[in-house]
């Protein structure tokens, strides 16, 4: 599980005892909110690795 609000999620997990572990899949998209894309859409895994929060280069 991976997202933006994820003290929300630990202090849920906090409250039953049990460790909330998070993870990311580099080959998969996401979307602006940290979501994952759908795999409903045709875009939803890339083969090349790329950041999950491009920087423009200067």
């Amino acid at each position: 599980m991976a997202v933006p609000e994820r003290e929300h999620y630990l202090e849920l997990a906090s409250g039953y005892g049990v460790e909330l572990l998070f993870e990311a899949f580099v080959d998969r998209v996401y979307a602006d909110d940290g979501r994952l894309t759908p795999r409903t859409l045709q875009d939803h895994h890339t083969p090349r690795l790329r950041p999950l929060h491009p920087k423009p280069y200067n």
